[in-house]
């Protein structure tokens, strides 16, 4: 058992370093490093990543393809130098976007075209 962030993990003997990752309310993704998935998060989106490496840069990377396709991330890879047989925290900051399909067609039957800007009422950004 493994104590850290205010989480309980179960896992296997700890004796590297390890991550305590955060992916906030996205259960079940995938989380790893060197090319290889070694975890997922759970119904909080957190996750405990054994064996990296101390005093190295591990870059500990998401599964994209298991996040919804509204999440929007700065990075799904993120790089960290832990300590000795310690834990270092990772938090992926994702939020929720919102995305949407249209077809714009004037009065006369014509589309928009390509590259046209629209504008959301109510909303404080400009979309193209």
């Amino acid at each position: 058992m493994v104590a850290a962030d205010g989480q309980v993990f179960a896992t296997r003997r700890v004796q590297d370093s390890f991550a305590i990752v955060e992916v906030a309310g996205y259960a079940n993704v995938g989380v790893g490093f060197q090319g290889s998935t070694l975890t997922r998060t759970n119904a909080e989106g957190i996750a405990l990543l054994p064996r990296l490496l101390p005093f190295q840069r591990n870059s500990v990377r998401l599964d994209p393809t298991e996040l919804p396709i509204n999440a929007e991330l700065d990075s799904i890879e993120l790089e960290t130098v832990p300590p000795l047989r310690s834990a270092v925290k990772i938090t992926f900051p994702v939020r929720s976007g919102r995305g949407a399909l249209i077809r714009i067609v004037f009065d006369d039957g014509e589309p928009a075209p390509a590259g046209a800007e629209i504008e959301l009422v109510g909303d404080k950004k400009n979309s193209s």
